[in-house]
């Protein structure tokens, strides 16, 4: 394991060795910074893996309840240092489970346990495309074969509020695969944001909000361009 800094020096994750697992990329700094987070919002980071986009939410965000689930071993032990080396343990929950089996504790008031706010990173290439990793760990976190979209989806149809949101990132090839799914399941695409390697060339990934049980709206928000200003306003912490 090595323990690195993300955007300021004091926010530390914890993650794999290079050659030992998988690490978070710039992918998962811009999906925390796209989410919309309100003041008292209950959060499910799904297929946390280090934790970053949980600790990003509360030190960048404010949140003050997220759940943080993780199925792989490996993963979840970085996870919960995390949270250690952070002192986050009051804000942040780490689970390890599979978040296809994974039914959240409800406290005795409540006839089920709701989160206004979910978020995942998923293992979005597609089975048997691209380069393979022959490390497990690494290989389950990058592609669908490990936990598909509608996977995830069907979770948020349980656990997620009406009126809740869904914020993730995929491959900008397969949005129409990502807003057809979102929307068979009930969670109508609101907020859209592509990552472009530079103006001149096609978009690398897309970032995604959804809303349960909206009508139909779609905002196209500003593109994001590496290494322009706003770019390098988001890895320096520059939030707006």
């Amino acid at each position: 394991m090595s323990i690195d800094s993300i955007i300021f020096p004091y926010l530390k994750i914890c993650q794999p060795d290079s050659q030992a697992g998988f690490r978070f990329g710039i992918d998962s700094v811009i999906l925390a910074h796209f989410a919309s987070l309100k003041s008292r919002d209950k959060v499910i980071d799904i297929g946390s893996g280090s934790g970053v986009l949980s600790a990003l939410l509360v030190r960048m965000k404010g949140a003050q309840n997220v759940t943080a689930v993780e199925l792989q071993p490996e993963m979840y032990a970085c996870l919960a240092e995390t949270v250690r080396l952070n002192a986050y343990e009051n804000v942040i929950t780490p689970i390890n489970a599979d978040i296809r089996k994974y039914k959240p504790e409800r406290s005795p008031q409540a006839k089920l346990c709701r989160f206004s706010l979910a978020i995942c990173n998923p293992p979005y290439r597609k089975a048997s495309t691209g380069k393979t990793s022959a490390n497990q760990v690494s290989q389950t976190a990058r592609f669908d074969d490990s936990l598909t979209l509608e996977e995830i989806l069907r979770f948020c149809r349980s656990y997620v509020d009406y009126g809740g949101r869904f914020a993730f990132c995929g491959d900008a090839d397969r949005l129409v695969d990502g807003l057809c799914s979102c929307r068979e399941a009930g969670f109508e695409p609101k907020r859209l944001a592509f990552l472009y390697p530079d103006a001149a060339k096609q978009p690398r990934v897309y970032f995604l909000e959804c809303v349960y049980g909206a009508g139909a709206e779609l905002i196209v928000e500003a593109p994001i361009i590496q290494n322009s200003p706003q770019y390098i306003d988001i890895l320096q912490g520059l939030w707006r």
